[in-house]
C-alpha cells in the first residue's frame, strides 16, 4: 500500500508541527528555569543580609526588653537605634520598620521616665522577630508555620505586623 502525495504532505507537517511544538516547549521551560536560577542567585545576597539584619534588630530588641541595668538599655537602645535607621531602612519592610520604631520609642520613654521594670517590652519585642519571620517568607515566597500561640510572652495581635 503506497502513500499519496497529499497524505504523505498532511502526516509530514503533522509530525513537523509536533517537534516544533516539543521543541518550543522545551525553549520556554528552559528558559523559564534558567531566569528563575539566575534571580535567585542574584537575590541571595540581598535575601541573606535581610536575614542578618532582621536577626540583629529581633536579638537587640529582645536584649533590651529583657535586661535590669538601664546603661545596658540605653546601650542596646543605641544599637538598636542605629540598626533601624541604617540596615533596616535598607533590607526591612515596613512591617519590620514599624514594630522596631514602636519599640525603639516604647523603650526610650521607659528609660526617661524610670520604669522599665513595670512595662512589659518582651511582647514587643516578639513583635519584631514575628513580622521579620513574615517578611522573609512574603519577600522569598515561602510560607513559615505559625508560632506557637501558646506562650504568654509573645507578641498582642493588635501589636502585629500590618
Amino acid at each position: 500500500m503506497t502513500q499519496t502525495d497529499g497524505s504523505y504532505h498532511f502526516w509530514d507537517t503533522i509530525i513537523k508541527a509536533a517537534t516544533a511544538i516539543a521543541v518550543s516547549s522545551s525553549v520556554v521551560i528552559a528558559s523559564c528555569q534558567y531566569k528563575e536560577k539566575v534571580e535567585n542567585e542574584y537575590m541571595a545576597p540581598i535575601w541573606k543580609k535581610q536575614v542578618e539584619v532582621y536577626s540583629k534588630a529581633a536579638t537587640l530588641a529582645s536584649d533590651a526588653a529583657t535586661v535590669d541595668d538601664t546603661d545596658k538599655q540605653i546601650e542596646l537602645l543605641e544599637k538598636l537605634r542605629k540598626v533601624y535607621l541604617s540596615e533596616l531602612q535598607i533590607v526591612g519592610d515596613s512591617s519590620v520598620t514599624v514594630p522596631a520604631a514602636k519599640f525603639i520609642n516604647e523603650l526610650d520613654e521607659c528609660i526617661e521616665s524610670g520604669d522599665c521594670r513595670e512595662r512589659n517590652l518582651m511582647p514587643l519585642a516578639s513583635s519584631i522577630a514575628r513580622c521579620a519571620r513574615k517578611s522573609l517568607g512574603k519577600s522569598w515566597d515561602r510560607g513559615f508555620d505559625e508560632l506557637s500561640e501558646d506562650n504568654p510572652m509573645q507578641a498582642k495581635p493588635n501589636e502585629m505586623c500590618k
